[in-house]
């Protein structure tokens, strides 16, 4: 099984609007197919600023769902919202 965890800095400008925003895109992510299960949540308000905004994580039984998730049109819509109004990404696919 592969989990894909894959977190968002966004932008400062419009901030709030861009998270619900960005949320609102994620969550049809939630039912693809390819996905055993996944979760789109944002930075606790009580965490540091400084972290990640947005973060995905989302789990796979191969890679070629994984794969596959990733040109799905729902993915690719959040993807190019959210790239749109990024200031940094880090990504990691392990197996679990």
């Amino acid at each position: 099984m592969i989990r894909h965890i894959c977190m968002f800095a966004l932008q400062d400008e419009d901030h709030d609007n861009v998270v619900a925003q960005a949320l609102q895109l994620g969550e049809p992510l939630k039912t693809l197919p390819q996905a055993v299960k996944g979760e789109v949540v944002t930075n606790s308000p009580l965490a540091p600023s400084s972290n990640y905004d947005i973060c995905l994580v989302f789990d796979f039984e191969t890679m070629a769902d994984l794969d596959a998730y990733q040109v799905d049109p729902i993915h690719l819509a959040f993807k190019n919202y959210v790239v749109a109004h990024m200031k940094s990404r880090a990504c990691i696919d392990c197996e679990i």
